[in-house]
């Protein structure tokens, strides 16, 4: 199981690379800025420029969680292969470390004050650490609950619009390309 908002995965299809980005490109349209007073005419919205994207999906409602589908259409034997990452927007991840960060200090601090009590007294309140344990969970689940929702659409969606044979998990901090460039 993966524990952060972040899915990289490879999907090879046997479309070229130009038939892969057409398809693409039928089913994106131009970003959308003010969201409530239009309804989503096409799947997707961002840009793709040459062999690379930068798409989400186009909902017709609110969903901060909701992931910036970041992809690269490469030539491959016998079709394409397309690799895809999926993340957090940059302004959502910031206020969510923010989030998590200070309600995970808050426990730390009440963690402290909790086993210092019950150390110098033999008593101590376990209940003060309910409340930031359950806003840095409910913070947690809320996240990954948004962005694991609409990432399981968007791959079964972009899986079956490429008519993906084989689909590929990646762990990011693995990945070949990488390492490849590393040694």
């Amino acid at each position: 199981m993966k524990f952060l908002p972040y899915e990289d995965f490879e999907i090879k299809t046997s479309f070229s690379p130009y038939d892969s980005v057409n398809r693409l490109k039928k089913v994106t349209g131009s970003k959308r800025h003010f969201w409530f007073w239009q309804t989503p005419k096409t799947s997707y919205q961002g840009k793709i420029e040459g062999n690379q994207f930068e798409i989400s999906r186009s909902i017709g409602y609110r969903n901060s969680f909701l992931p910036i589908i970041k992809g690269k259409v490469r030539s491959d034997l016998g079709g394409s292969s397309i690799t895809i990452s999926m993340q957090l927007h940059i302004l959502v991840m910031v206020f969510m470390i923010f989030w998590l960060g200070s309600v995970g200090f808050s426990f730390i601090t009440s963690l402290d004050w909790v086993v210092y009590d019950f150390l110098t007294t033999g008593q101590a309140d376990f209940f003060s650490l309910l409340p930031p344990a359950g806003m840095f969970l409910f913070g947690y689940l809320l996240t990954m609950g948004g962005f694991k929702f609409e990432v399981r659409k968007s791959k079964k969606y972009l899986y079956e619009l490429l008519n993906g044979n084989k689909i590929e998990e990646r762990d990011f901090s693995l990945r070949q390309d990488k390492w490849e460039l590393n040694q």
